[in-house]
């Protein structure tokens, strides 16, 4: 509080050193809180992103939220490929309403190169949101759960996710060739890229499928 009072510059310096050791840590929540701190909001999107699929698929959907909403309206207009995070947290929570509201801002927005989040394009984010909600009806979401599969590397961390969501696609289409392999190949990337929440999830799917 005294350095706060005779030389805030540095308390900033402070926090933005903070939140870099604690990301070399591997600790992402004090690293967040700090980049926050700092008032650095690009900082902090960033790291958000960068942890957005572990701690969606962890039960870390609160803290999620909550970070989210700091940035504020105007903010996240900014970055859409945030608005994508946030639809899908209101999703996962049943807040229709909020949900569309960030799925509108997705629509409107354009974000060039690789999103924090790790998706390969905000393109690609945005087609699996668009299949999550089922936009345009049971076709389209095929269409869009294909060029997120297509457009994700093999070794990205929302592979299994697409994959998963191309599975999903298929079956809402009355299409089952080739749903199990997918959901396998899910599992399998999932696995691969320590997404335990996600392999549980399609796991249990594809045993509900084969019981089908």
């Amino acid at each position: 509080e005294e350095l706060q009072a005779h030389d805030p510059q540095l308390v900033t310096g402070l926090h933005q050193r903070a939140s870099a050791w604690y990301e070399s840590a591997g600790d992402l929540d004090p690293a967040i809180r700090h980049a926050f701190a700092a008032g650095d909001l690009d900082r902090a999107g960033a790291l958000l992103g960068s942890g957005f699929v572990r701690y969606h698929w962890t039960a870390r959907r609160t803290a999620l939220r909550a970070w989210i909403r700091r940035f504020g309206e105007a903010e996240i207009q900014k970055r859409p490929w945030l608005a994508v995070l946030a639809a899908f947290e209101e999703l996962s929570m049943g807040q229709r309403v909020a949900a569309e509201h960030f799925a509108g801002v997705v629509e409107r927005g354009s974000f060039e190169g690789p999103p924090p989040d790790g998706t390969a394009s905000f393109e690609s984010g945005r087609a699996m949101l668009r299949a999550v909600m089922g936009r345009g009806g049971a076709e389209q979401m095929l269409a869009n759960a294909s060029l997120a599969v297509a457009q994700e590397p093999a070794d990205g961390h929302w592979r299994d996710f697409a994959l998963w969501l191309l599975a999903i696609a298929k079956l809402t289409n009355g299409d089952p060739a080739g749903v199990d392999e997918l959901m396998a190949d899910a599992v399998a990337t999932a696995r691969r890229a320590g997404n335990v929440g996600i392999a549980s999830c399609a796991v249990g799917h594809r045993a509900m499928v084969a019981a089908d």
